[in-house]
């Protein structure tokens, strides 16, 4: 603002009406909403007035979030199970953006009700681009909570000194209560209990927010023992990160117990012998521990551990014996999710308990499901001696006419006596049996002091001969069109053999039918031919071949166009490129400077080149089929 001064006058600014200090100048900043004027006194003493000018800045009036409640501290408001009006001054011109921790909420008016918990703000803009931030305000609960300042677990004959805190308050009332039953009420936010059972509190406090709170409950029991805890969980525990896990002998209140002498265990293992207040183990298990306190000899709960990190001792199978005339049960650590029995590696159906019964030789393990992942136990070989062995066979059941398999039965008898079709087998009294002949074969085996004349399973030998004939012709396409979609090609259905072999040429994918007399090929934009095979295949090998050649009819690059290439100016020559199968026809494209005279459509052209020709390019396109 300024104002136009005669010579000798003096100038004082104004705001709504006071002086503003040291404004004497005959222009003045304003940088403050407000009604501005300015006073002229000349040399002679008098003193005019102009017409006052009201000056608007944007967001001056925006300053804090107004919430609508009266229950509040500083800038802390209440809202428990209530919802709150929040606003800011308001503006036509303005627009407005609302966060609660720091997070867009959608809201875009000066006011809004929310019944959510948090820190908010607003950041209001105006015309011209210029924005202000307000100051914060928070919502919250303010649930009272009950905090152990003793042990609540202590010896009989004590007390338990419980206290409320309360993060904001004025004048609250507590109303303790002991299973359920009021037993004080006071303005004290401690008190002190000599009994067991169930404690609350119930603290009213109208003077900051409506209605009444009730604390979190808190077991108070006298005279009672320590309790055995892994951060703070005292049953059971998937540990899937740590290979070691660290105990600890807790009171009740969260602090480590205050003991002379005790001990952890597991199982039949004992661990931390020595006087201390914690232990750690890498081993999965059950834990618990036993020892001496004030209060006297104590043994803790029982804590199950689920270890799967990598590094982990594996679970141990439990098991009374490796070797037994009968059946017997073996078992790993119960408490985990779930459970799967494998035998040689295999899964066992049904096996899904945490026990089983081993009912044959052979190697056992399981593996122990967690929240997190699994783990495989140790292994445990077993010699069951009143089951009937199995027989394997090296090469399985069928056999070549020229070759032989090796039969086994299990290593761990005394004594083998090998049968075929039910007759003895002179000599054959080992573990092993080589069998080069078709028939059903057996092993008698004995245990000393156990079993004797105990039958194994029976298995079968068969044998082929070795293939000599090939399969019929390949029906399919001989020309193909690289990477257009599959073909098909067969030979016919043989009934003396099951198995076919195809080799496809490079540049083809079998899609489909491998062993069959019926396949699915794809050819890759790369294919330029080759051959088919197939051959009926079996223990022996493969015969002799089928074979069909399959042509590429791909489209061919024009190359070993001849003609001269200088010299040609003012004069008429021939072009021409060898006859290429395949080709339906030949697209000549002549440069400027060039007539073609004759020949288009073929492999063979005549051109006439003018006298101002000097160089360009022949091209030839060719289509094929």
């Amino acid at each position: 603002m300024n104002r136009n001064v005669p010579s000798g006058s003096v100038c004082q600014w104004y705001r709504n009406g006071a002086v503003i200090s040291n404004a004497n100048s005959t222009a003045y900043t304003a940088n403050v909403s407000g009604i501005y004027s300015v006073s002229l006194t000349n040399a002679n003493g008098c003193t005019s007035y102009s017409e006052p000018v009201k000056v608007k800045k944007y967001l001056d009036e925006i300053s804090g979030v107004m919430f609508n409640g009266s229950y509040s501290i500083s800038s802390w408001h209440c809202l428990n199970n209530n919802s709150a009006t929040l606003s800011v001054p308001f503006n036509a011109g303005y627009t407005y953006k609302w966060y609660r921790d720091s997070v867009l909420v959608p809201q875009t008016g000066n006011s809004f009700s929310t019944h959510s918990y948090g820190n908010y703000y607003c950041v209001v803009s105006a015309p011209g681009g210029c924005s202000k931030s307000t100051s914060s305000i928070t919502l919250g609960s303010n649930n009272p909570v009950l905090v152990p300042l003793s042990t609540t677990s202590p010896c009989a004959g004590t007390s338990v000194n419980l206290e409320v805190d309360l993060l904001y308050k004025i004048n609250p009332l507590y109303n303790w209560k002991l299973n359920g039953t009021s037993v004080a009420i006071t303005n004290n936010s401690s008190y002190s209990f000599t009994q067991g059972g169930v404690v609350t509190c119930e603290v009213t406090d109208t003077n900051l927010c409506p209605g009444s709170r009730s604390t979190n409950s808190l077991s108070l029991t006298f005279g009672s023992l320590p309790n055995l805890s892994v951060n703070g969980i005292s049953s059971s525990l998937d540990d899937c990160d740590n290979l070691y896990t660290s105990f600890y002998l807790m009171a009740y209140n969260g602090t480590v117990f205050p003991i002379p002498v005790y001990h952890l265990f597991v199982g039949c293992y004992s661990f931390c012998l020595l006087q201390t207040t914690s232990c750690f183990t890498d081993y999965s298990g059950v834990f618990s521990a036993s020892g001496t306190s004030s209060c006297g000899t104590f043994n803790t709960n029982s804590i199950i551990i689920r270890k799967t990190a990598s590094g982990t001792v594996p679970p141990e199978i439990s098991s009374s014996t490796t070797s037994s005339c009968s059946p017997w049960q073996v078992w790993v650590d119960y408490g985990w999710v779930a459970y799967q029995w494998y035998f040689n590696d295999i899964p066992i159906a049904g096996a899904t308990t945490y026990y089983f019964t081993v009912n044959k030789t052979g190697k056992y393990t399981c593996r122990l499901f967690n929240s997190c992942g699994s783990i495989l136990s140790d292994s445990l070989n077993a010699d069951v001696y009143n089951v009937s062995p199995a027989i394997t066979s090296t090469k399985g059941n069928v056999i070549c006419s020229n070759d032989s398999t090796k039969l086994m039965a299990p290593y761990n008898y005394s004594s083998y006596q090998w049968f075929k079709d039910g007759v003895l087998i002179p000599g054959a009294i080992s573990f092993f049996k080589y069998a080069s002949l078709p028939g059903k074969y057996c092993c008698r085996v004995s245990k000393n002091g156990c079993v004797t004349n105990l039958f194994s399973d029976t298995i079968s030998i068969s044998r082929v001969s070795p293939i000599t004939i090939m399969p019929s012709a390949i029906s399919g396409d001989t020309l193909v069109c690289p990477g257009a979609s599959r073909f098909s090609y067969s030979v016919s259905q043989s009934l003396s053999y099951a198995y076919y072999y195809w080799t496809v040429p490079a540049g083809a994918t079998l899609v489909s039918g491998q062993g069959t007399n019926h396949i699915k090929l794809v050819f890759s934009p790369a294919f330029t031919g080759g051959n088919l095979k197939v051959q009926f295949s079996n223990v022996c090998g493969s015969g002799p071949a089928q074979i069909k050649y399959i042509n590429s009819n791909a489209a061919l690059a024009p190359a070993g166009i001849s003609g001269p290439l200088s010299g040609v100016c003012n004069s008429t020559v021939t072009y021409t490129l060898p006859v290429l199968n395949n080709v339906l026809g030949y697209t000549w494209t002549v440069p400027g400077g060039m007539t073609l005279l004759s020949g288009q459509g073929t492999n063979t052209i005549i051109v006439n080149f003018n006298a101002g020709f000097v160089k360009d390019t022949l091209r030839l396109s060719l289509h094929v089929v």
